[in-house]
């Protein structure tokens, strides 16, 4: 039983150091991809609420008002 055990754990350990480029891969595209959607999103958010305020320049208290109502 223990053998069997030290097997499936080596068998693990070597699947995921073979992995690892591709998985570090997928983790800089993901994060690059939700960057470029994220970001333009944030700004336009931010437009927004200073539209809908009528103000031209909100205060950092307006801002948590507004984006908690």
């Amino acid at each position: 039983m223990r053998h069997q055990a030290t097997s499936v754990a080596n068998s693990v350990l070597h699947n995921i150091l073979q992995s690892r480029r591709q998985t570090f891969t997928a983790h800089v595209v993901y994060t690059g991809a939700g960057t470029v959607v994220l970001f333009p999103l944030l700004g336009l958010f931010a437009r927004l609420a200073l539209r809908l305020s009528g103000q031209p320049a909100l205060a950092d208290q307006d801002i948590v008002y507004f984006a908690l109502r």
